[in-house]
């Protein structure tokens, strides 16, 4: 028979796991959060690997994020640089310069970048914003979802964002939440 100090002790036992979980579980929650969510025109973008936020500014891997946008891709080995070319427009970015280069037919101009692209195991990350900006489309940023909306200029005014941030987790958005 079980004493009652020890049911006592197994009860303050049982209230202290349920009350402070366990680090580890608590670090891999935080680095799920970390990651920022993007999609494209209301459909979710799973991209490979997952951007990240560097000084307020969202890097997403340069490859994954031009293929998404319809452009075709070019990377260099050591993922340094890298090329997209769709339709007479090609854009180059390269690791540690704050300046994309826009070629758009017979005319180039060098783009000014708010964040130098930066290279992660042989991936090119780049500012989103900067790329969707100069694709023609608007990046807009919702701070409680941590969720980068990219939509085409085109008629379309600022996103709105999901009502209900379970929706926008590992689905598209409701067809409320499309312009």
């Amino acid at each position: 028979m079980i004493s009652k100090r020890s049911c006592t002790w197994i009860a303050l036992m049982l209230c202290a796991a349920l009350l402070y979980p366990l680090p580890a579980a608590a670090r891999s929650s935080a680095q799920v959060q970390a990651e920022p969510l993007v999609d494209l025109n209301g459909e979710e973008l799973f991209l490979a690997p997952a951007p990240f936020i560097k000084n307020n500014y969202t890097l997403a891997p340069a490859g994954p994020l031009f293929r998404a946008l319809g452009y075709a891709v070019w990377q260099d080995a050591e993922g340094r640089t890298a090329v997209g070319e769709k339709a007479g427009v090609s854009i180059q970015f390269t690791e540690g310069e704050k300046a994309a280069s826009l070629r758009d037919g017979g005319m180039e101009k060098q783009v000014q970048l708010p964040a130098a692209p930066v290279t992660r195991n042989r991936t090119l990350y780049v500012p989103l914003r900067a790329l969707s900006e100069m694709d023609g489309r608007m990046a807009v940023w919702h701070e409680n979802l941590r969720r980068v909306s990219i939509i085409d200029t085109e008629g379309a005014s600022a996103p709105q964002p999901p009502v209900d941030e379970a929706q926008t987790v590992k689905r598209p958005l409701s067809a409320k939440c499309r312009r």
